[in-house]
């Protein structure tokens, strides 16, 4: 059996000083990346630029072992997000270029690929919503994830495709569980809801199951949001029930917390 694959932005992520320090990051890669740090067999499937901050994500991903054969370098910029750091350890973002990814579109090879893998977890441009529905009809448990600015028309245009839709929701437990139900009832199979430092919850079979959030020592929030994805599909794919696939996604955002990027060292 094939394992898991994203589909989506990849990038660096610079630190500014008094940090001063490039990580490679995009929601997708971050999320292969904690797939393979689970010790699954993990693709990714995107763009980066024919430039230093593309070899460098491409250099780093080969160091996860994570099968980087259908990232396209396109001419251009690889995307590149800059970030401070607050004294609680919340990540801000200073500016963002999504540079490649911003237009990219899987080719018809890596849509066959996709096809052939486990599970396919997908976030970023329009463009991917093709390939996207191309996977889905092909049997593909896929997930998708809505984050901010939330991508909520395109939610709903891919809900009846989705094994999970994640999102977040910074208020209360009444208003993520309405987020959940709003994305079940337009078609997805379960919602799982982020609500970042107060856990997260999970609706499936109609049941919505509560999660607290995991004790952290917070560095860098950066990630913790794709760590939780992660850890919620690696449990899933091994036959975990929500309880416990959101137990294995908070105890995953905890680690994340813990340490510089989004990636923590090998």
């Amino acid at each position: 059996m094939t394992g898991p694959a994203t589909i989506g932005e990849s990038c660096v992520d610079r630190y500014l000083p008094p940090i001063g320090l490039d990580t490679p990051g995009g929601n997708a890669l971050n999320v292969a990346a904690g797939l393979a740090a689970a010790g699954l067999p993990t693709a990714h499937v995107g763009a980066v630029g024919e430039d230093d901050e593309g070899r460098f994500v491409l250099a780093r991903a080969a160091e996860r072992e994570i099968d980087t054969r259908h990232v396209a370098v396109l001419p251009g910029r690889t995307g590149l997000t800059a970030i401070t750091v607050t004294p609680e350890g919340d990540r801000v973002f200073e500016s963002e270029e999504l540079g490649v990814s911003a237009t990219f579109r899987p080719s018809d090879e890596a849509v066959e690929f996709l096809k052939t893998r486990s599970w396919v977890h997908a976030t970023g441009p329009a463009d991917i919503v093709d390939a996207v529905t191309a996977v889905a009809a092909g049997g593909v448990p896929v997930s998708y994830d809505v984050y901010h600015p939330p991508r909520i028309e395109r939610l709903y245009e891919l809900a009846p495709l989705l094994a999970v839709a994640f999102l977040s929701a910074p208020g209360g437990s009444a208003e993520a569980a309405e987020l959940a139900r709003d994305a079940v009832a337009r078609g997805a199979r379960a919602a799982v809801v982020s609500r970042g430092k107060d856990g997260c919850l999970m609706l499936a079979d109609g049941v919505v199951v509560e999660q607290p959030a995991a004790p952290a020592r917070v560095v860098d929030t950066l990630g913790a949001g794709d760590a939780l994805i992660a850890g919620v599909v690696a449990a899933m794919l091994e036959g975990s029930e929500p309880a416990g696939a959101l137990d294995c996604g908070a105890r995953a955002a905890a680690a994340a917390c813990g340490h510089i990027g989004a990636w923590s060292a090998i």
